[in-house]
């Protein structure tokens, strides 16, 4: 199926920083609790990453940085698809609804 296609789900866990151990014991247990089960069938229990490539800039720092950056620097509200700053902090954006292919 689509998520198995996407995530390349593996029985083992493919990385603790992002799967930590604990939490991994906390969900089965309440999969257990919700299932009233003492344990999880063998091979139930899935990991998945899905590898993404991102082209786009990013930008670090308070929000009153990213407020002042958005006011002086329209080359950075036309590629964040900026279409109105809300004073004193925010913005509206249009993006691209990629469930509807139309535009927001």
């Amino acid at each position: 199926d689509k998520w198995r296609e996407q995530f390349e789900p593996t029985d083992e866990n493919p990385n603790t920083d992002k799967f930590v151990p604990q939490a991994v014991d906390e969900f089965s247990h309440a999969m257990c609790q919700l299932f009233q089960t003492t344990e999880l069938p063998d091979g139930l229990l899935k990991y998945g990453q899905r590898k993404s490539h991102n082209d786009k800039s990013v930008y670090q720092g308070t929000g009153a940085q990213l407020m002042a950056l958005l006011r002086t620097n329209g080359t950075v509200r036309k590629e964040k698809g900026i279409v109105k700053l809300l004073e004193p902090d925010g913005f509206i954006i249009e993006y691209n609804d990629p469930d509807t292919k139309s535009k927001r």
